[in-house]
């Protein structure tokens, strides 16, 4: 699916695409391809462990208005800056739990289950991601 005439119902099926490699080597990424239909607005995605984290990830942040997570199944920890005072905050997210990470909130994932499974959405569609320096009391 995903393109539609204005106003039509867009339905992603789980039968409709596979799962496949993306932005991060230890998960698989399902596009429902709602940024089409969406004329760019949001995209949703459903992303799946394919083995628990073997190490953190570097920090970044992303180019978005915002990415919201909602943890499905297994869980997720990651750090991120918290603008206030600059210092790294390492969050653990479980199932039934959701973040939102506004745009260019520097962060790292730290951890994932092998079972992770998630939602994501973001706003607009097409999402960037930027590689930065760790801040002050974050290691590499």
């Amino acid at each position: 699916m995903g393109e539609s005439p204005d106003g039509a119902l867009v339905l992603a099926r789980h039968t409709d695409e596979a799962h496949t490699t993306g932005r991060r080597d230890f998960l698989l990424f399902r596009d429902f391809k709602f940024g089409d239909a969406s004329q760019g607005a949001f995209s949703a995605v459903d992303i799946e462990a394919r083995r628990g984290m073997q190490q953190p990830t570097d920090w970044h942040y992303h180019v978005c208005d915002w990415q919201m997570i909602y943890m499905l199944e297994g869980w997720s920890s990651m750090e991120f800056v918290d603008r206030e005072d600059g210092e790294p905050r390492a969050v653990r997210v479980e199932a039934g739990d959701a973040y939102l990470l506004p745009g260019g909130i520097v962060h790292r994932e730290l951890q994932t289950s092998d079972d992770m499974h998630a939602l994501e959405v973001v706003l607009p569609a097409k999402l960037g991601t930027v590689s930065c320096d760790p801040p002050t009391g974050g290691d590499r």
